[in-house]
């Protein structure tokens, strides 16, 4: 795709993965608009990964400053929010606007009756990223984003027509058929993994090291796999 075709990418949830997805937007050529809860007033994002620290512009605007149509919008906000951020941001989404809900949990289950209209698909991903600082992000770990459209019926060409419109040269990124799978899936390994890590106050790695956690983690496997053969099927 020819840089003057690439859109203008919106980006609700402006943490850690916001901001790495809107680092490499940036690299690959697209415009972005970060959207932030209160006015800010720097331009520049940088990017650190295992090539170097990039410097990048960008713009932020709350939603009280949008005032033009939104055709494609990545939602990266916590999941409990999500509801009530689509619902303020509504009215500045174009009517077949592209939205890309990327986060743990199953939100984008939820999403569409607020949109009807409009094409939404859900993503899950293995990147690793944090933010060293509110206008610094770090790409810590190299991982890969599964895509596909929520509505199951859809054909795959619809979630390969929008990764085109994503950083591909830069992150690795494949459409999904089932992409509700690959959703209980990350559900089920953050259930296992990121209580543990708090409660034994380390990194996800670092649980493997610890004899307790072995055990915890078979048990949390165990429950976790009942609940979800209840849920799905």
């Amino acid at each position: 795709m020819n840089d003057y075709k690439k859109p203008t990418w919106y980006i609700l949830g402006a943490g850690a993965m916001g901001s790495l997805w809107a680092s490499y937007y940036r690299l690959a050529g697209f415009s972005v608009v970060l959207i932030v809860k209160k006015p800010h007033s720097q331009t520049l994002l940088t990017l650190k990964n295992s090539v170097g620290s990039h410097q990048l512009s960008v713009s932020y605007k709350t939603i009280e400053q949008l005032n033009e149509g939104i055709q494609y919008l990545l939602v990266s906000t916590k999941a409990q929010q999500t509801e009530s951020a689509i619902s303020r941001i509504k009215p500045h989404l174009d009517k077949h606007a592209s939205v890309l809900v990327m986060q743990n949990g199953l939100a984008a289950k939820q999403l569409p009756h607020q949109l009807p209209t409009q094409k939404l698909f859900a993503a899950v991903t293995t990147e690793g990223a944090y933010r060293s600082d509110i206008n610094t992000v770090v790409h810590a770990g190299v991982g890969r984003t599964l895509i596909g459209s929520v509505d199951a019926s859809l054909d795959v060409t619809n979630s390969e027509y929008l990764i085109q419109r994503l950083p591909q040269e830069f992150l690795t990124i494949e459409s999904c058929k089932n992409i509700n799978q690959q959703q209980w899936k990350k559900l089920a390994l953050n259930c296992v993994i990121n209580g543990l890590t708090a409660i034994h106050r380390c990194r996800n790695g670092e649980l493997l090291t610890i004899d307790e956690a072995h055990q915890q983690m078979k048990i949390l496997c165990e429950e976790t796999f009942h609940i979800l053969t209840h849920w799905i099927l």
